[in-house]
């Protein structure tokens, strides 16, 4: 499976719009979710969760209740932002910004999460230059 950073982000806005902890990965995703859409969700909050630290959870693995489907799947309880979570999602929130480090990132070719934040923030005093003249960053 590929890492979708546009689904990245988009779960980051909605574990943030969240007003407790995520108690139930149907939260994120409607329970009647493809299969493929399930295992999405489980392999970006597995990478940012486990890898890059963006949110923190408690893993729970369960056993499908679908009959068709023995599959192990994850799930994760209390899910947060985490502070580098949240810094990501302010970096990138504003879609104009995000667009034009999608755009740059592309440009360059292979990239990484840190080359990503760091074209995001680059963008984002770009912006803030453009909308309050005068100031230095």
């Amino acid at each position: 499976m590929k890492r979708d950073m546009d689904y990245v982000r988009e779960l980051l806005l909605k574990i943030e719009a969240s007003p407790d902890p995520i108690e139930d990965t149907d939260e994120l995703e409607s329970p009647d979710a493809s299969r493929e859409a399930k295992r999405k969700l489980w392999y970006h909050l597995a990478m940012l969760i486990d890898e890059v630290g963006l949110i923190k959870g408690q893993e729970i693995p369960y056993m499908s209740n679908d009959v068709d489907d023995d599959e192990v799947g994850r799930m994760w309880e209390g899910a947060v932002l985490t502070w580098r979570g949240h810094e990501f999602l302010e970096a990138v929130r504003d879609k104009d910004v995000w667009a034009k480090t999608v755009a740059g990132a592309k440009k360059a070719g292979n990239f990484g999460f840190d080359l990503l934040l760091d074209l995001a923030k680059a963008y984002g005093k770009q912006y803030l230059k453009e909308r309050l003249p005068g100031l230095e960053l």
